[in-house]
């Protein structure tokens, strides 16, 4: 009687450390799987681009304008955050070309220096680049406030000069999925889908010419023999200015890795296995 119950504790123990082993593996598995679900959301999240449900406004002035070959002009960036606290901008303006060369460049970014010096902003990225028929704006800021930045109405973000080189129009856009407004609580994106466009146009200028009528003349024509000039051209010289717009930086990558939930199942999941396979060896 008394082996048969030392032969069932052994049993009921065996069984227990059995238990335990596939609690641990269980809580490893399912802790694994929550923690991957967790941070996939988390990426999301960040990566969310402009919503139609956003409050935060950007928009372009003027919309509309037609200038002649070589001549600049300016396009002002207006934001309006609707009275929400903002801890980050990325603006991303594109427009497509045909010709060789876009018919408007842009020459300068220039930041409103009010956001600069009283604002708490820095914006690292200011770059213009064109090639392949696509040409691309992008201005990136971040604020260092402990509240964020919000707008008193509409105020000038940024102001673009543009030049116009060659006959043609531009439409310059807001891209929605690389434009972005980061909430400064929640750190989610809450701008609203960009509507604005800029259309701007450089008009073709064709001289007027004035026909000119010979004056007959009574003179008689005296042939003259002069003997065959040789002309030897002077030696020309072009310089050839190469314009290089800077490359565009990239923009912060949204941040991965191992979440805390992730860590905390995988622990504990390792955690129980080792109490367990000791429990059996000793």
């Amino acid at each position: 009687m008394e082996e048969d119950k030392i032969i069932t504790q052994r049993k009921n123990r065996k069984r227990g450390k059995i238990a335990l082993i596939t609690l641990g593996i269980l809580s490893l598995v399912v802790g694994t799987a929550i923690g991957i679900i967790l941070v996939k959301k988390n990426q999301e999240i960040r990566e969310k681009a402009a919503t139609p449900t956003g409050t935060v406004r950007v928009f372009l002035s003027p919309e509309t304008k037609t200038i002649k070959k070589d001549e600049n002009f300016d396009v002002n960036i207006l934001i309006d955050t609707a009275g929400n606290y903002i801890s980050a901008l990325t603006i991303n303006l594109t427009y497509q070309y045909s010709s060789p060369e876009p018919p408007i460049k842009a020459e300068n970014i220039q930041i409103n220096s009010n956001l600069l010096v009283n604002g708490g902003w820095n914006f690292p990225i200011k770059t213009y680049d064109a090639s392949d028929g696509l040409a691309e704006i992008r201005i990136g800021g971040l604020n260092s406030s402990t509240t964020g930045y919000k707008t008193s109405g509409e105020e000038i973000l940024a102001t673009i000069t543009f030049k116009g080189y060659n006959p043609g129009s531009i439409t310059l856009v807001f891209e929605p999925t690389t434009t972005k407004a980061t909430n400064k609580t929640t750190g989610e994106d809450i701008l609203l889908t960009p509507s604005s466009t800029g259309n701007y146009k450089v008009e073709s200028s064709q001289p007027t010419e004035t026909p000119t009528t010979p004056t007959p003349s009574n003179k008689t024509p005296v042939n003259t023999t002069e003997p065959e000039k040789t002309t030897t051209p002077f030696p020309t010289s072009q310089t050839q200015i190469n314009i290089k717009t800077p490359t565009p930086s990239p923009l912060p990558q949204p941040e991965s890795g191992v979440s805390t939930p992730t860590f905390l199942g995988i622990t504990t999941g390792i955690l129980l296995i080792l109490i367990s396979f000791f429990s059996i060896v000793f």
